[in-house]
């Protein structure tokens, strides 16, 4: 009674099974010799060489370096590394004498903006045409902090004799470009060494004045309902004052106050500096978070260049803050600061209106959760285990499970659940390190095929099982 079932049911893995090997390939094995992984981003930097040269590195709390020894004059003066990179964005740091607007200065030049013989923003030579990295979600506050996960600086020539040259960087989601001095390279002593450094930096690479009179605000993006914001963090330091008393402010997006911390002094140390605030319940949306010094107060701050607008300016009167906030025209900069807050979150709901729901995890997997009508769920995680279920209305339930071996097999199952039959396979298969931008329309159609038909398989049976009852 029961052949008709088993029968169909053999014949679509068989199909099916054949499909998914004509259509899936394996991988080919790469291999990495930097790999930076955090809070659901990565970069990748695969094993790579260049004609008539050695590559070493280094890695420290502060920094991964490689070095790159050219042993003679090489052929060529760009130099390719191909990266690959999932969740970042990367922001170029020009000369400061392209950014800044010169006519506000008495001198600027690629790394120092001068006014009245006061150093007012200071732009280190490998952070000019380096790239800060910060992510692409738009992530800050509590374990993303400021956004910013690593610095790519401008990487050095050194010929054997100590002579150095500074080398143009360019930074894409998909490589590395090195461009190196032609001259340099002719008349250099080898071996050369050329230096590319990634620093685990959270901090801009630039420093500049905030001074009395004036409030500061960076935009960020609060990227889910917060139960309270209760502490603003900055990275700025004291330089001219006696009390160096500073105070933390929250904008919303239309410029209103939602709070302000309470006077704080500073010191001189480059730190981090926590205010204390209190928001209460605060909605996701676009914010401005910034610090306003005391009067007669300067204090440093850091940032990286990012985009337009990202940082505007008031001007205060005797030190009160402005309610709502009055953007100054000239007082905009694209400036990413060294500010973030930190916030607690009530809980996890999501609201379900029958639509999916895509959510990014951390570490080295990957899920999407759909949320329906009825409540049922359908998980895809992808890692070193990858597992499907499906739950549909409470009936059926397939389950996907794929690991890393070489042939293909099939484990069919029949279980009861909620007085409905389901069917649960095993796919085993060659694949490593799958990861879902490389799952194929193919693959995805094969899978989709394979569903469909099993399900028409289970209806013809179950027809078939039916009518010999009767």
């Amino acid at each position: 009674m029961r052949k008709p079932f088993f029968l169909s049911v053999f014949l679509i893995v068989l199909l099916a099974s054949a499909f998914l090997v004509v259509h899936v390939k394996p991988q080919t094995q790469i291999t990495y010799l930097k790999t930076f992984e955090k809070d659901g981003t990565s970069l990748k930097i695969p094993e790579f060489t260049f004609q008539d040269s050695m590559v070493t590195s280094q890695d420290t709390k502060e920094f991964y370096q490689f070095n790159i020894t050219l042993s003679k004059i090489p052929l060529t003066n760009v130099f390719n590394i191909p990266i690959e990179t999932q969740g970042l964005n990367f922001y170029y740091q020009p000369p400061l004498n392209q950014e800044l607007n010169v006519k506000n200065y008495d001198f600027v030049n690629e790394t120092h903006a001068i006014n009245n013989s006061i150093v007012v923003n200071y732009r280190p030579l490998n952070v000019v045409g380096s790239y800060a990295v910060y992510r692409s979600d738009g992530k800050t506050g509590n374990q993303y902090l400021n956004g910013k996960l690593y610095h790519i600086y401008r990487p050095l020539l050194i010929d054997a004799k100590g002579a150095v040259s500074w080398t143009a960087l360019t930074v894409s989601k998909t490589g590395i470009s090195i461009i190196c001095d032609s001259e340099f390279l002719v008349k250099a002593v080898y071996p050369v060494v050329l230096d590319p450094i990634f620093g685990y930096d959270t901090i801009g690479g630039t420093e500049a004045d905030h001074m009395d009179g004036h409030c500061m605000v960076f935009n960020f993006t609060l990227t889910e309902n917060a139960a309270d914001v209760i502490e603003v963090s900055s990275y700025i330091f004291g330089k001219f004052g006696a009390t160096n008393l500073v105070k933390a402010v929250l904008y919303e997006s239309d410029w209103d106050l939602v709070t302000n911390s309470s006077d704080q002094a500073i010191t001189a140390a480059e730190t981090w500096n926590n205010f204390t605030i209190s928001t209460g319940g605060l909605a996701s949306g676009n914010y401005y978070l910034g610090m306003a010094p005391a009067e007669s107060v300067t204090i440093r701050y850091h940032y990286d260049a990012g985009s337009a607008n990202q940082r505007a300016l008031d001007t205060m009167t005797d030190y009160n803050l402005n309610d709502p906030y009055t953007p100054e025209g000239w007082g905009y900069a694209a400036e990413k600061g060294s500010i973030y807050a930190t916030y607690t979150v009530s809980g996890t709901e999501m609201s379900e209106f029958g639509s999916a729901v895509l959510a990014f995890s951390s570490g080295s997997f990957l899920s999407w959760l759909f949320s329906r009508d009825s409540g049922q769920t359908v998980a895809f995680q992808s890692g070193n285990q990858r597992e499907v279920v499906f739950s549909v209305m409470g009936a059926a339930v397939t389950a996907f499970t794929s690991f890393g071996h070489a042939i293909f097999s099939f484990l069919i199952t029949e279980y009861i659940f909620s007085g409905a039959a389901a069917i649960a396979f095993l796919v085993e298969s060659g694949i490593t390190g799958l990861a879902l931008g490389e799952i194929t329309s193919e693959m995805l159609i094969a899978l989709i095929i394979m569903f469909f038909i099993i399900a028409i398989a289970l209806a013809v049976s179950a027809l078939g099982i039916s009518l010999k009852k009767k």
